[in-house]
Formats: C-alpha cells, sequence, structure tokens
C-alpha cells in the first residue's frame, strides 16, 4: 500500500501543480487583459482630444471666414457708394458744362 499512497500522493502534487499553473496563467491573461483595457482607454482618450481640437479649429477657421465675408461685403458697399458718388459729380459737371454752354451762346 506504500507504492499506492505515494501514487496518490503524485497525483495530487501534479494536480496542485497544474492547478497552480492554470491560476498563474490566468493571471497573467487577466493582466495582458488590463493592458490591454488601459491602452485601448488611452487611445480613446488621444482621440477624443484630436477630435476636441479638430473641431475647435473649425470654430476658428469658420469665426475667421465669417469675420472675412463681412469685409468684403462692407467693402463692396463702399466701392458701391464711391460709384454713386462719382457717378453725381460726372452727372453735377455736364449739367455745370451744359449751363456754362447756354450762357456762351
Amino acid at each position: 500500500t506504500g507504492l499506492q499512497d505515494t501514487q496518490v500522493y503524485q497525483q495530487i502534487l501534479l494536480k496542485s501543480y497544474h492547478q497552480l499553473q492554470e491560476e498563474k496563467l490566468q493571471r497573467e491573461q487577466q493582466g495582458e487583459l488590463e493592458q490591454e483595457e488601459k491602452r485601448q482607454r488611452k487611445l480613446l482618450e488621444q482621440h477624443e482630444q484630436k477630435h476636441a481640437h479638430e473641431e475647435k479649429r473649425q470654430r476658428k477657421l469658420q469665426k475667421q471666414l465669417q469675420q472675412l465675408l463681412e469685409q468684403q461685403e462692407e467693402q463692396q458697399q463702399q466701392a458701391l457708394e464711391q460709384e454713386e458718388q462719382q457717378l453725381q459729380l460726372q452727372q453735377l459737371r455736364e449739367h455745370h458744362q451744359h449751363q456754362l454752354q447756354q450762357l456762351r451762346e
């Protein structure tokens, strides 16, 4: 029976060893999972920061574009007003020349 006891003891040791190996493997896998989760969270954070930065840049560009459009509109308005003034001056000159001609005659 001593041989049987030894065999039983070896089986128990073997099971314990396998169980320890299994637990070690599970811990390693758990560690890898946690590392991967950490990496994914970091990537997501970076992506969100990049997205927020891009949105901010877009809003800034939109604002600049709006300002440029307003300036352009203002310049066009000024150009129109100048044109009208030029036209009025020209009509006034023609009117004066016409009056002068009439006076000469």
